[in-house]
């Protein structure tokens, strides 16, 4: 009785000491690494109209070959405090994805993503940060529409409110001879000051007169932009007469070269001499120190330029508010217009009218 006994017990620890080495020892939790964060990357702005955010991360590398799910969180903190969306995702291949719900505010936002599976979760990637942006349009201010301006003006904009802040902005201006900004004649890129930012441009100034076209655009560092401002129209002057006429120091200037009636023709008819530029002289005659150019010698020369003959310049002074005491002396004696110390006078005579005009102090 006793030995059958004995053999019961001992088949069943041969079974047992069987099943065990059969099952081999037991099999070590699965190791899941942490996902690296993609996209959006560190520092990233996005516009307000460019939701939904794909938040996208590569696959965690995992010991076991257990197919893992993504947790995805984005809070308004850099701690998770302020969760405001969680996404769960399959793994995908190389790279996992999930799609936010559109609709966040604008503002700054972290996100961070983690992988689970096979009853072990992992860690979260370190926080990254993006912001949701809205950048408005620039406000013009200057010039405005219709202005007439002599030489490049500084244009001026007021700078661009960003509910949510968002990272440090630039202006571009571009300038074009057309509204639909076909063609750039010129353009630059300026950093942000503070309420408004200006540009001027160091590029060569069309010839005659053309009507030109500005507007201006928000740029972050990040790339992101805003609307174009309102595009905004003006007339450039460029003749020389009207950009000496601006830089006249007093007690003389800056001249306003045609306050009233605008004259006919486009400037680009006669060549500027070497003798304008603003300056003291003396009349030995009538022992007169006067200033030079004066608003009469200057506007001669501007319908010279347009195209208009000497008598015809004088009479269109006359006629439309701008008086002048000017004589034409033509040909082949002289080529001068005769004002009241000085000539206007074509040098040398003899080229007329392929001459250059200067100003030419009396000797008598």
């Amino acid at each position: 009785m006793t030995a059958r006994r004995n053999r019961g017990v001992l088949a069943v620890l041969v079974a047992a000491v069987a099943a065990a080495c059969s099952s081999g020892p037991a099999q070590p939790a699965a190791v899941i690494g942490v996902p690296t964060a993609v996209s959006p990357a560190a520092n990233t702005s996005i516009g307000l109209a460019s939701q939904p955010v794909t938040l996208t991360a590569t696959n965690a590398v995992s010991s076991g070959a257990t197919t893992l799910t993504y947790n995805f969180e984005v809070a308004t903190d850099a701690g998770f405090t302020n969760k405001v969306q969680t996404k769960d995702a399959a793994q995908g291949n190389g790279q996992t994805s999930v799609i936010l719900d559109p609709g966040l505010p604008a503002k700054d936002y972290f996100w961070h993503v983690r992988a689970s599976g096979g009853g072990t979760t992992g860690v979260f990637c370190n926080p990254v940060r993006f912001s949701v942006v809205n950048i408005t349009a620039p406000t013009p201010l200057s010039p405005t529409n219709g202005a007439t301006i002599t030489g490049w003006p500084t244009f001026i904009v007021a700078d661009v409110q960003r509910p949510g802040g968002g990272p440090t902005l630039s202006y571009r201006f571009d300038i074009s001879t057309s509204n639909t900004f076909s063609s750039i004649l010129a353009s630059g890129t300026v950093p942000e000051t503070p309420t408004q930012t200006s540009f001027t441009p160091n590029a060569t100034l069309p010839s005659g007169q053309p009507t030109l076209f500005w507007r201006a655009t928000a740029i972050d560092t990040t790339g992101l932009q805003s609307p174009s401002s309102t595009t905004q129209n003006f007339v450039l002057n460029s003749s020389v007469a009207a950009q000496l006429a601006a830089q006249v120091p007093p007690p003389l200037g800056p001249i306003t070269l045609w306050p009233g009636i605008q004259p006919p023709g486009t400037p680009g008819h006669a060549t500027l001499g070497d003798n304008w530029t603003p300056a003291t002289q003396y009349y030995q005659p009538g022992n007169v120190f006067f200033q030079t150019p004066t608003a009469e010698m200057l506007r001669l020369f501007d319908l010279i330029d347009r195209g208009l003959q000497p008598d015809d310049a004088i009479n269109w002074l006359n006629a439309n508010g701008y008086p002048t005491i000017a004589q034409w002396y033509p040909p082949p004696e002289k080529a001068v217009l005769g004002i009241q110390y000085v000539y206007i006078g074509c040098v040398p005579v003899t080229s007329y009218p392929n001459c250059h005009w200067d100003i030419i102090v009396k000797t008598e």
